[in-house]
């Protein structure tokens, strides 16, 4: 009976465990970090203006692709800029521009088709699934 009880608490710790740590890697998702609007003294983008900015964080241990994926100044979120076929590789800081510039290529600065506002706003992180998952 003891031994029974034994294995009964084990299965408890280990299923326990293994929902937290499911539910701690589905929540391994990039964060938008860091977001400047009214850029007038930090970095420049690539044309050398002083455009606003947003950083995002992979705090993950692996890479995330973030095709499918979006940014939006939109609450309904029926307006978004779509990132394009690149990983955020772990511990990875990205920086993407809010110019207005629309600019998706892989290869150079990534710019949304949108500006911050310094007054008031909305910003968020879309996932493939159109879902928040940093506002």
């Amino acid at each position: 009976m003891h031994k029974m009880q034994n294995h009964i608490e084990r299965l408890l710790f280990l299923s326990t465990t293994l929902l937290l740590l499911n539910s701690s890697i589905a929540r391994a998702n990039p964060i938008i970090s860091e977001f400047m609007a009214a850029n007038r003294s930090t970095i420049v983008d690539d044309d050398n203006d002083r455009t606003d900015w947003i950083e995002l964080f992979n705090p993950s241990g692996s890479s995330i692709k973030l095709q499918g994926w979006a940014l939006t100044d939109d609450p309904k979120h029926q307006l978004k800029w779509d990132f394009p076929n690149i990983n955020l590789r772990s511990k990875e800081y990205r920086v993407i521009f809010a110019s207005g510039k629309s600019r998706t290529s892989i290869n150079a600065p990534l710019h949304t088709d949108f500006k911050l506002s310094s007054e008031t706003g909305y910003l968020a992180l879309l996932n493939a699934e159109g879902q928040a998952v940093y506002e």
